[in-house]
């Protein structure tokens, strides 16, 4: 019984030594200094961490410890040391009001949070010619910006990078954007418009959610002629919206694009339209009126007109959830629109061949929800109906969290500067010492 206890315990001892050793080799180490450098034509104390991790050595966290100092156009440094600035700290230059430009270097990739707050004569934001990414917060909380220009060399935004700037009335994206991340204009409450360009949808990108939540006065929006894709989460939870006119170029809405737009009130979508995705007109609930053409042959989860009584009976497609109990959709009769529209027990007008648009409508007729389907009385309002339908069934497509993760991607765990090896080699030093554990337990009982 020693002997076992002793040997288990050599086992325990060795394992751990093995994790420290793997740990003192895979950590990243960091330094923290303060140094004084030129900025703005003066010299001002600067506060930074250098990371080395895997050879390498770069600077995050810079913070300006005298932005009182800083007057005129700001050039954040590229490098300190020849070590490459790729993230500021926060509040950096929080306060410094004699700032007029700030100039971004391509080596940053995170603006920090609240870096220029306060900096109320800030009226401009450049970016050298080597840039691809707006970094993330970079103007977060700037009250002074006004207008943003985002040259065409960019292909990305960060995430936050306007966000709550309360005087930013104009936004022009660059022509080559592919990328952007969450919540960038949130609570841009001055700007009135936007111009989305083609190459936002006519690429293979990315969008993520709440860029437009809270731009109360954003009603003007257009998209670059071209476009052929409405990309995925665009406006989603853009609650200013009431109204937008999507061009004839475009023939895809990806999923959740419109997804809680609670005023917009009418939408008419362009007869080439093949695919509408999932629940892109969830949560609606002004939406009165909708145009579908026939052309349209996918609608939410169902891709196959012979696959509606599935879902019919399933009740858990319902690309309107949350809808208004007025929404009445335009469509032909027997298409792919009129057969949803009925599944989903919605108002119908049908439209007549003669009359592509909703001018000179003739032959109206309305539908309910109908017994047929699911056995009602017909008397049962849409609104009742829906309510007992969604509390009655699980709702499948759930939307997943797709918020940007903005540490950096060299394998260091955020805040703790530990690698990914060193948490699985920690478990499985955990369960050997549980395992061991029981062991010693099991002869203790013997």
């Amino acid at each position: 019984m020693k002997r076992l206890i002793i040997n288990n315990i050599k086992i325990m001892i060795i394992i751990g030594m093995f994790v420290v050793l793997l740990m003192n080799k895979s950590n990243a180490a960091s330094e923290n200094k303060t140094q004084t450098i030129n900025l703005c034509g003066v010299d001002v104390t600067v506060e930074y961490l250098v990371v080395t991790n895997s050879d390498k050595s770069y600077i995050t966290s810079l913070v300006c410890k005298e932005p009182e100092k800083l007057n005129g156009e700001l050039v954040i440094p590229k490098t300190i040391d020849g070590l490459n600035v790729i993230r500021l700290g926060y509040a950096s230059f929080k306060n410094a009001t004699g700032i007029t430009s700030v100039v971004i270097p391509a080596t940053l990739d995170d603006g920090g949070t609240e870096s220029f707050k306060g900096c109320t004569n800030l009226k401009e934001i450049k970016f050298d010619s080597d840039v691809r990414k707006v970094p993330s917060f970079i103007l977060e909380y700037c009250e002074g910006i006004e207008e943003v220009t985002i040259p065409d060399h960019v292909t990305e935004l960060g995430s936050f990078c306007f966000a709550r700037c309360p005087n930013l009335k104009k936004i022009t994206l660059s022509k080559n954007l592919a990328v952007i991340g969450g919540s960038n204009f949130e609570e841009c409450t001055a700007l009135t418009s936007i111009i989305i360009p083609k190459s936002l949808g006519n690429t293979d990108g990315y969008v993520g959610h709440d860029n437009f939540k809270g731009c109360t006065n954003l009603k003007d929006i257009s998209f670059e002629k071209g476009i052929t894709r409405i990309p995925e989460f665009l406006f989603y939870g853009a609650n200013s919206i009431e109204e937008i006119e999507i061009p004839d170029t475009v023939v895809e809405i990806d999923s959740y694009a419109f997804d809680g737009c609670k005023f917009l009130k009418e939408i008419i979508l362009p007869e080439a339209i093949e695919k509408i995705g999932i629940e892109v007109f969830d949560d609606c609930t002004s939406l009165e009126k909708i145009t579908i053409y026939d052309n349209v042959k996918s609608m939410g989860w169902v891709d196959d007109i012979k696959n509606l009584d599935t879902w019919r009976e399933s009740g858990l497609e319902n690309m309107f959830s949350n809808h208004n109990s007025n929404l009445t959709m335009y469509c032909y009769k027997d298409s792919f629109a009129d057969e949803y529209a009925k599944m989903l027990g919605l108002k119908i007008v049908y439209m007549e061949k003669d009359h592509p648009t909703q001018t000179g409508v003739e032959n109206v007729q309305h539908y309910t929800r109908n017994d047929t389907y699911y056995n009602i009385d017909a008397n049962v309002s849409n609104n009742t109906l829906n309510n007992n339908i969604r509390n009655n069934v699980i709702k499948n497509n759930i939307i997943k969290n797709t918020a940007v993760d903005n540490t950096i991607s060299n394998s260091i765990l955020p805040y703790t500067g530990q690698s990914l090896l060193i948490l699985i080699l920690s478990i499985v030093f955990l369960a050997v010492a549980g395992i061991l554990y029981k062991n010693i337990s099991e002869y203790k009982d013997l």
